[in-house]
């Protein structure tokens, strides 16, 4: 019965979807990085049997073809990243020790040159956002140099310093929107749950936090989240995934006044910038407890402050509220999920790839009102 049950098998087992194939290096070794530029994917340095490596394997998408490059100078450990056809190989061990060489690799003219670091870098990692490529964290030569983020602003071709919050290495990087995040870590004393936010919008950093400390996990991207995965501590490795949805849209009148609680409400937009996507949700914050409010929408920003409110509205135009029942919310926050086929203005209308729409909260406020700051999102 045995080949009966393996042809059953074979015939109820799904199909893979795509093809596997293989290649091959021109050189075997681990602790290399990679990055792609234009139509090109290059891993470039690595280690085998103790022995670091300067090769850059090249492969174009566009001809199916092999190449190979060099490093300046042969190393592991390195860390990769591109943005505005530009791939930089960045620091890395040699077999003297941690480097502060930076390899650029221009697609255009497809010509090698060099730069270096303010300092030597091992372990650290990079990420890209709107023309930045972003180098942070790692272990040195000198102490302190686990703190520095390290920018090169791929227009104009300076290189910037930023800090983040704690010192560590074996962190994960990866980019959400115009957001870039550093998460995760070693540290001298133990591990770290650090997430160091950088918004190109505003070119300013904040903090958060993972929902625990630990080191060596992994990161990516997809569907406008960013992913924070695995990792270990000195107890061992841990399968939990923390997710980041990044804020939507341009944040303005900013902070709003303060209410009855003693600090300002503010509004997040959370969600897809794609029209066609109708993903928005509008979330109110530091509300007072137990009071009512609606969101408001606009097509233009503006700058009033209506009679009997302790607060400013900042839109202008047709302006639709968001009142009608199911949409009204109660401090000391909400929520509510957007129709973007009928914002409900007068007559209601569908948002539109191009339109930028201006979204605020209004809340009753111990016998006054008050309102949320406010955030402008350009729809794609």
């Amino acid at each position: 019965m045995r080949p009966l049950l393996l042809v059953v098998f074979l015939a109820l087992a799904p199909l893979a979807h795509g093809q596997w194939t293989t290649a091959t290096l021109s050189q075997p070794r681990a602790q290399l990085a990679a990055t792609s530029v234009g139509t090109k994917a290059l891993f470039g340095g690595g280690i085998e049997a103790g022995t670091p490596s300067a090769v850059v394997d090249i492969y174009d998408a566009s001809t199916g073809a092999w190449s190979t490059a060099a490093l300046s100078l042969p190393r592991a450990q390195l860390a990769a990243a591109s943005a505005d056809g530009v791939a930089l190989f960045v620091g890395g061990r040699t077999a003297q020790g941690p480097v502060a060489t930076v390899d650029l690799y221009d697609d255009a003219s497809g010509t090698w040159s060099t730069s270096a670091l303010s300092s030597t870098r091992v372990r650290h990692a990079a990420t890209s956002v709107a023309g930045w490529i972003l180098f942070g964290g790692g272990t040195s030569n000198s102490s302190g140099d686990g703190i520095k983020v390290e920018i090169l602003d791929t227009v104009t071709g300076a290189w910037t310093l930023a800090s983040l919050s704690e010192e560590r290495y074996h962190l994960a990087a990866t980019t959400v929107g115009s957001f870039a995040l550093f998460a995760g870590g070693s540290t001298s004393i133990g591990r770290s749950d650090a997430v160091d936010i950088f918004d190109a919008r505003s070119a300013t950093w904040t903090t958060a936090a993972l929902s625990f400390a630990r080191q060596r996990l992994a990161a990516t991207t997809l569907g406008g989240q960013a992913f924070f995965a695995g990792g270990a501590d000195s107890s061992g490795a841990y399968d939990v995934v923390d997710i980041f949805t990044p804020e939507l849209g341009e944040r303005f009148c900013s902070p709003a006044n303060d209410n009855s609680t003693g600090v300002p409400a503010r509004i997040l937009a959370q969600g897809s910038p794609v029209a066609v996507d109708d993903d928005l949700t509008l979330i109110a914050e530091d509300l007072p407890a137990g009071e009512l409010g609606y969101f408001l929408v606009g097509p233009s920003q503006g700058q009033v402050q209506p009679p009997g409110s302790d607060g400013v509205l900042c839109l202008a135009g047709n302006i639709g509220r968001f009142n009608q029942a199911g949409f009204i919310i109660q401090g000391p926050s909400g929520s509510i999920d957007v129709d973007l086929t009928g914002l409900p203005t007068s007559p209601p209308v569908a948002v539109q790839p191009g339109e930028t729409w201006n979204f605020q909260c209004w809340y009753r406020d111990q016998g006054s009102s008050n309102f949320t700051d406010a955030v402008a999102i350009t729809f794609l």
